[in-house]
């Protein structure tokens, strides 16, 4: 697992110059990211195991998230409100932070490889594959709603 200032302080995808700062003004503008949402669905499960892992290259002494960028803004957010200069979204994360009672050793689970390839077949299995997974039908979903239930 990675510390996730460690993740946060050189590296962005956005480019080769982008800072973390200019990468969450990006994410936070658009919508389609859905970061309030995702932020909240965090806040709200945040007991619970991380569902899924950010993807890390180490490249020349930098760590670049091929895979989790909305993922490393929300928590470095919970962090840190002050990241953002919107004042309304400052105010959602603190509101947030104290709910999850975050603390500055909160470590992100990370798959961190060397090898580029090996990261981007993660994102692959993603976002190509959906992770090798298979939608419920009808009899899945009300089975599960019978067990959630009880």
């Amino acid at each position: 697992m990675e510390e996730i200032r460690n993740l946060y302080q050189k590296t962005f995808t956005m480019g080769r110059k982008s800072t973390f700062s200019r990468g969450i003004f990006y994410f936070l503008q658009k919508k389609q990211f859905k970061i309030e949402f995702f932020a909240k669905e965090v806040a709200k499960e945040f007991d619970l195991p991380q569902p899924e892992k950010i993807v890390v290259f180490k490249y020349k002494g930098r760590n670049i998230v091929l895979e989790g960028n909305r993922r490393l803004i929300v928590y470095k957010l919970l962090l840190n409100p002050s990241l953002t200069s919107n004042q309304a979204l400052q105010t959602l994360f603190e509101g947030l932070q104290k709910q999850t009672k975050i603390k500055d050793s909160f470590k992100l689970e990370a798959n961190v490889t060397i090898v580029k390839d090996e990261g981007l077949c993660f994102v692959d299995r993603k976002h190509n594959r959906g992770n090798n997974e298979v939608g419920w039908g009808e009899p899945e979903r009300r089975n599960f709603a019978v067990r959630r239930s009880h």
